[in-house]
């Protein structure tokens, strides 16, 4: 079950309060006589959507009433008093993500066979994802109530899928009309209330690259710091997208937008001190270029969207063997070693 990333879905929630999984023995959870099963409504009054409500609403409080939902449909009000940073000693039902509602052009989704297993056509849109694990969100279909709560909650960074800043373009690329695509005056919210933005690209050739690739980030480097990065990765097509509308990234693709955008990363590194604008690490192998230096990707900000794996292999890589080498060997000497692919087959 899911629930989509529309107003009625999210403010009239199917199921309120966030369940307990499992009890700690010997815990204050125990104590209380709570177990799997019970779902804890409300915190001091204030409803609890999920676990990072009752994380919120629990941080640094001592004396707490808990509203709790029995699995016979009993209510129980709990009047807690716990040691500063005491655990409760509960476990909770994982987040049930939102779906996506746009119809973006290259959805990873619409490159999946009919017979992909399920969890492959989950379409996330869920700003707690973003905040937990770095998913991204278009913000297209946030609610006032979800703003709030990223701001009150400081639900910081998120990830956001921007694509273009270009609004007819953006809009062309999520599938949706020009004012759902806007989120300017959201970002801006966002900003002022000192939320940090990563951000993300997904390039589709003779789309969003080039000049509407430069506005992008130049717009959005206007806001560095708080948008403390792009990621820029290129659309990935499958023999099941067949939309006509998309464009197969080329090795000559590739290595123009590498040309393209160094030129902009040296301006944002003379300027803002950082590279602000990374490319997934895709464009670089297609375009069969170097991958750059380790100091290029800062702290890796991107890593998760693939921007900068491959040199953190590489450099882990090249300090596990100096330190495995055999102080006897030569320099030159030969060692086979093998590696582990995504593939799971072993090459020598």
């Amino acid at each position: 079950m899911y629930e989509f990333a529309v107003t009625p879905a999210i403010t009239q929630l199917r199921r309120p309060g966030v369940l307990i999984t499992e009890v700690a023995p010997a815990s204050l959870a125990e104590e209380l006589e709570l177990g799997g099963g019970d779902r804890i409504v409300r915190v001091n009054g204030r409803a609890v959507r999920d676990y990072l409500d009752f994380r919120f609403q629990t941080a640094g409080e001592t004396e707490l009433t808990l509203q709790v939902k029995k699995p016979n449909g009993e209510t129980w009000e709990l009047e807690i008093e716990r040691e500063e940073g005491e655990e409760f000693g509960f476990e909770f039902e994982q987040i049930v993500p939102r779906q996506c509602a746009n119809e973006c052009l290259f959805c990873f989704c619409k490159g999946n066979p009919a017979d992909a297993r399920p969890s492959l056509f989950v379409r996330d849109e869920d700003i707690r994802l973003s905040f937990l694990y770095g998913n991204y969100t278009t913000l297209s279909s946030i609610t006032e109530d979800e703003m709030k709560r990223i701001v009150e909650q400081r639900l910081s960074p998120q990830y956001v899928s921007i694509h273009a800043t270009d609004l007819k373009t953006r809009a062309y690329l999520l599938g949706v009309d020009e004012k759902r695509a806007d989120i300017s005056g959201k970002l801006t919210r966002l900003l002022e209330n000192d939320i940090e933005i990563h951000a993300q690209v997904v390039l589709c050739p003779e789309i969003n690259d080039g000049k509407i690739l430069e506005k992008t980030l130049r717009d959005l480097a206007a806001h560095y710091p708080k948008v403390v990065s792009t990621a820029i990765v290129p659309v990935a097509l499958t023999r099941y997208n067949t939309d006509e509308r998309l464009t197969r990234v080329t090795p000559e693709f590739c290595r123009r937008t590498i040309s393209e955008v160094e030129k902009l990363q040296k301006e944002f590194r003379r300027r803002l001190g950082v590279t602000f604008a990374f490319l997934g690490d895709e464009i670089y192998i297609k375009a069969g270029a170097p991958v750059p230096s380790r100091k290029h990707y800062g702290n890796y900000p991107q890593i998760e969207d693939g921007v900068g794996m491959i040199r953190s292999f590489l450099n882990t890589f090249e300090k596990l063997h100096k330190k495995s080498r055999n102080p006897s060997e030569s320099r030159g000497a030969k060692r086979q070693v093998s590696t582990i692919c995504s593939s799971g087959r072993l090459s020598p």
